[in-house]
């Protein structure tokens, strides 16, 4: 039997039953088959590796040291192991028997692929974390730079809440056109990856939507107090410094 990305390789738009292939391996020798049918496409070894055209021969042609089963039941997870090492003991006493769980063995396989999920998450957080250190950076050197002129605006009636309005807004124009930027890379590096590692969405909204949200949040919050300086600048002091 081969599966169907093997009739897309070696026959596309053909009936393959009935075809001879040579297969080559240590068991076999070289030898032609027959093509007697087609079985559907299957991930052999890792989650995020691609189709490979795959030919299935029976257990008679090629012994293997080693079997897999899939075993599915309503019963206990003890009672089903326990009930399938009988099973096996009963056809050969001598052959060991190692039974785990689905969800573990997926652990398992995508172990690697979880360390790496858990790097890159730490790293955003690091870079989360500088981005609002460099937004709080550039925010109070523009303040401490135009604080002559908020003390103008001051003198000439300006509100704490207007000052408030004034630092906020630069930090937003700062977020949004690092939003624009970023956010078509994004989208970008989403494709890229969404062609290399399975179950990757190249463009999931709720997640762009909520990296927007905690940015957003990150820049106000790193400008709150250079902002909350603004509203303390003395007009005063403000203008006797100009």
């Amino acid at each position: 039997m081969i599966s169907e990305s093997a009739v897309r390789r070696f026959w596309p738009g053909q009936d393959p039953l009935g075809r001879r292939l040579k297969l080559t391996s240590a068991e076999l020798g070289t030898a032609w088959l027959t093509v007697v049918g087609i079985a559907g496409d299957v991930k052999q070894f890792y989650l995020d590796s691609e189709v490979r055209p795959m030919v299935f021969v029976p257990f008679t042609q090629q012994p293997i040291r080693a079997l897999n089963f899939l075993l599915r039941t309503s019963a206990p997870l003890d009672r089903a192991v326990a009930d399938a090492r009988e099973s096996v003991k009963a056809v050969d006493s001598t052959q060991p028997v190692y039974v785990e769980p689905m969800a573990k063995y997926f652990v398992d396989l995508a172990g690697g692929m979880g360390v790496i999920a858990a790097l890159l998450a730490v790293v955003a957080v690091i870079a989360l974390a500088l981005a609002a250190a460099g937004i709080f950076a550039v925010m109070a050197y523009s303040v401490a730079q135009r604080i002559p002129e908020i003390g103008i605006r001051m003198a000439l009636g300006a509100r704490p809440a207007d000052v408030w309005r004034l630092v906020l807004g630069n930090a937003l124009r700062l977020v949004a056109a690092g939003l624009g930027l970023g956010l078509p890379v994004s989208v970008t590096l989403g494709r890229v990856m969404c062609s290399i590692l399975s179950g990757v969405v190249a463009l999931d909204l709720r997640t762009f939507a909520g990296y927007t949200v905690l940015l957003t949040v990150a820049a106000i919050l790193a400008s709150y107090i250079p902002a909350r300086r603004a509203t303390k600048v003395d007009p005063l002091i403000a203008l006797r410094s100009e």
